[in-house]
């Protein structure tokens, strides 16, 4: 529902809170399908959760660990993320 109300508002940034926090497999590509209609319109800044983001069309991804950005670059930083998680970034 949250994320509903969030693309009813077309933002042009959306900060998005671990968005697969509580929802079952079938439901995430629901939230996947709401993710993609954000990334359309606006930029995202998702926490935690990488591998959501596969799901999302991206064109630019930057990585904040440890209160630095460690790595930015295309679609490729989240399958690398999704492979290692963040621990390899410290």
């Amino acid at each position: 529902m949250e994320l509903a109300t969030v693309l009813a508002q077309r933002p042009k940034v959306a900060l998005v809170g671990e968005p697969d926090s509580g929802v079952d497999v079938e439901s995430l590509a629901v939230v996947a399908w709401g993710l993609k209609g954000l990334a359309a319109g606006a930029a995202l800044v998702m926490t935690h959760r990488a591998h959501v983001a596969r799901f999302v069309p991206l064109s630019r991804v930057c990585v904040l660990y440890g209160g630095d950005f460690k790595r930015c670059g295309g679609p490729e930083v989240v399958g690398d993320l999704v492979l290692h998680d963040f621990a390899h970034l410290a």
